[in-house]
């Protein structure tokens, strides 16, 4: 989702070349927002792929943004500029979502939430665990308490600071800015109709070696903010007329982590980069 990553180009190939990162925190957002638009035609691992999401309305009593992203003094093209302004309008109208978790959910141990790997790899297998049985809005409540904030410029760029606690929870959805590993409520309510599940294998977790290759340069000003790609391996169950199917998809998503020193323990502060690749069906 970010366009100073120069290492999410594997995924989506709409990022720049880290050495911006500092040029602007417009840039920053503008690649949030438009990273995963471009690349709308990949769906959910478990989502059928005849569903489109929808996006919420703007309320007519929204502010304007910190900064505005159709001025003439924009580097944005104009597909940019629209997937920034469609996705403040999503944070905007976005309800809060209360942090909780419920009969079910993961349990991040205090050793995994204390080393980026650990607490990345507990983050992605909890969130792609999902029970279709259950409601939707319980899993995004487990993500919004292990949301995490930062104010790092080429993470957040103009996200305004009041929308922030929202990012987490809205980056994970599918239809925020394109494909996401949470499914639409729609499709969620199909799944379930299909007595849907999944299950999940981690297979690597890594640190983008451009990120570190950032830090060291000192392009990154906030000591807590890190980043991680986590592989793994989604496994969707379901049931129907009788008969049992199950298809497995390849996934990689990129996240950002705030940690030590900046708070006691790793959380989530957004998904960057999600992406999927049919393995076997049957």
């Amino acid at each position: 989702m970010t366009r100073v990553t120069d290492w999410l180009s594997t995924h989506r190939h709409t990022a720049l070349a880290m050495v911006i990162v500092m040029l602007t925190a417009l840039l920053a957002l503008a690649a949030v927002v438009s990273h995963r638009a471009t690349h709308h035609q990949a769906s959910s691992p478990a989502a059928p792929a005849t569903t489109e999401p929808a996006r919420p309305a703007p309320s007519s009593g929204h502010t304007a943004p910190q900064a505005d992203p159709h001025s003439k003094a924009s580097p944005l093209s104009r597909e940019d500029r629209s997937a920034l302004t469609g996705s403040l309008q999503w944070l905007r109208s976005m309800q809060p979502v209360t942090a909780k978790r419920t009969s079910g959910q993961p349990v991040i141990s205090a050793q995994d939430r204390s080393q980026p790997d650990l607490y990345a790899a507990a983050l992605v297998r909890g969130l792609l665990t999902q029970d279709y049985a259950t409601p939707r809005s319980n899993l995004l409540a487990w993500v919004q308490s292990q949301a995490a904030a930062t104010a790092e410029p080429s993470v957040v760029g103009l996200v305004p600071k009041e929308l922030r606690p929202k990012l987490a929870v809205a980056s994970v959805q599918e239809g925020f800015d394109g494909p996401g590993p949470v499914p639409a409520p729609g499709v969620w309510d199909t799944l379930a109709a299909r007595h849907g599940h999944t299950t999940v294998q981690i297979q690597r977790v890594t640190e983008p070696v451009t990120w570190s290759a950032a830090l060291a340069n000192g392009q990154i000003s906030d000591p807590g903010i890190t980043a991680r790609e986590v592989d793994a391996q989604v496994t969707l169950h379901t049931r129907q007329n009788g008969h049992q199917h199950t298809s497995v998809t390849s996934v990689a998503l990129t996240i950002n982590l705030e940690g030590p020193p900046t708070r006691r323990h790793y959380g989530l502060v957004l998904l960057v980069d999600y992406t999927t690749k049919p393995v076997t069906s049957s």
